[in-house]
């Protein structure tokens, strides 16, 4: 409903998104999804630490692995992108 009454509220996607990966596990529509916010919010770093779990989710170890390097270039603190980088190449 969000989305559809501002199409340019992020978190609209944003939560779309979360939903698809955390409920569904539609990693390809989830990640589509943080795209979207990354268009409209490039800055937003939650967006694209959860476009990297979708790719780790998807058995593509290499982009997640770049992604959460991203993100802690972004985030040097954010915990999440490195326990990420931890589980892919520990």
């Amino acid at each position: 409903r969000l989305i559809r009454a501002d199409g340019q509220n992020f978190l609209g996607y944003y939560n779309t998104g979360y939903i698809h990966l955390t409920e569904f596990l539609e990693f390809e529509i989830a990640e589509a999804y943080f795209d979207s916010v990354l268009q409209m919010k490039p800055e937003y770093v939650d967006a694209l630490y959860n476009k990297g779990l979708c790719a780790e989710e998807m058995g593509e170890t290499d982009r997640a692995v770049s992604i959460y390097r991203s993100v802690m270039e972004q985030d040097p603190q954010n915990d999440a992108a490195a326990r990420g980088l931890s589980r892919l190449l520990d």
